[in-house]
């Protein structure tokens, strides 16, 4: 008994159109890179990551001490921190007493770059700052935007 020429070939055409199917879906259907922020607070102070931006992956850890209204950060590299970030934001919400009530989130941008959201809840301001691209130095921390949430309320 003997086999077709087409007979023969089907299971390898099946497992051809199995096998781009696969790869093609993988491709399609691959999960986005997993990144975690997390924040820990108490009266004074909260600490924080935040991604970095796509061109350089990993995450930057942040501190915002709210008694002085001061927000540094740094990443974490061979032999220690590397790179590091700083900015006096009390100046930022007009708070010159040292009264300022702030609540921090992490986020990252449109383009994919690393983005800290902070609220101060006497302004009613919402100010996000860019994390800067770079490594081996300090950067500073400039506003890319700001808005007022309670005058957006009314």
């Amino acid at each position: 008994m003997s086999l077709s020429p087409r007979r023969s070939l089907a299971p390898l055409a099946l497992l051809a159109v199995g096998a781009v199917a696969g790869a093609v879906g993988s491709a399609v259907f691959a999960p986005a890179p997993l990144a975690a922020e997390a924040v820990d607070r108490n009266e004074k102070l909260a600490v924080f990551t935040s991604p970095l931006s796509i061109g350089r992956p990993g995450e930057a850890v942040f501190v915002l001490d709210s008694t002085t209204g001061t927000l540094v950060g740094g990443v974490l590299g061979n032999g220690g921190f590397n790179t590091s970030y700083a900015r006096q934001i009390a100046a930022d919400f007009g708070d010159r007493a040292g009264l300022a009530e702030y609540a921090v989130v992490a986020g990252s941008t449109d383009n994919g770059g690393g983005v800290i959201y902070i609220a101060e809840n006497r302004s009613g301001m919402v100010v996000a700052y860019g994390i800067p691209d770079g490594t081996g130095r300090q950067f500073p921390l400039v506003p890319a935007g700001k808005f007022n949430f309670k005058a957006a309320m009314q």
